[in-house]
């Protein structure tokens, strides 16, 4: 698996219908520790909201992860996230879409979403024990895990991600200040009770830096 395919493509979509504007986000942009290294890249989507890219990788790309975060704040959206995920030769794949709305999203914009599960039922579940942020992951998300499955864990990240920008265009307009609100409200329980990524944060760089790399740059709060 390309571990920067995703971050690419969301970014050559984005940057057909709206304007980009790349942050200088110093020295957070590369961080080291235990032989990993974290890249982070961030923009503003004028009209949207704030744009993550993250990728970390280990042991010469043996163990390599890359995020991809788009937190609409102009937009009355789910708070949306992709990862690709390697370890060795089992490779993983999360498609997540969070309420963090104002408004109940409507259920036809699940839609196109349910068409790529439908398309990819055949791949292994991804299994988890359970996170504090199931009740609000809607069920038109999609996580997988196996060997084997790079071209059709890369071809399903892409089509959520074309499904979700597409959906940018007609999204109801909101308020920015209530929504970065809701997005803070996630980004802190994320910090709080945890996840994979911030977990992982945490445990690499300590708790101030992985505080500052979720809420300033994962999320744009």
């Amino acid at each position: 698996m390309n571990n920067t395919t995703i971050g690419n493509h969301m970014l050559e979509t984005l940057h057909r219908q709206y304007v980009l504007r790349k942050n200088d986000i110093g020295s957070d942009a590369h961080l080291h520790a235990k032989g990993i290294r974290l890249n982070t890249e961030s923009w503003e989507v004028e009209g949207i909201g704030h744009l993550c890219i993250m990728r970390m990788n280990f042991l010469f790309n043996l163990v390599s992860m890359e995020t991809v975060v788009l937190s609409s704040v102009h937009k009355d959206v789910p708070l949306f996230n992709v990862d690709t995920m390697r370890f060795g030769s089992t490779e993983t794949f999360m498609a997540e879409l969070y309420d963090t709305q104002l408004e109940p999203w409507p259920p036809e914009a699940n839609k196109a979403f349910e068409a790529i599960q439908d398309q990819n039922r055949d791949l292994p579940e991804y299994e988890h024990s359970g996170h504090w942020y199931d009740p609000i992951l809607f069920p038109c998300s999609m996580a997988k895990k196996g060997k084997g499955y790079s071209a059709r864990f890369t071809k399903a990240a892409d089509d959520y991600i074309d499904a979700f920008v597409k959906q940018l265009k007609n999204a109801p307009e909101c308020s920015a200040d209530e929504k970065t609100a809701k997005t803070a409200e996630f980004a802190g329980r994320l910090i709080a009770e945890g996840g994979p990524a911030a977990d992982t944060m945490v445990k690499l760089f300590g708790k101030e830096i992985a505080e500052r790399m979720i809420r300033k740059h994962m999320y744009g709060i």
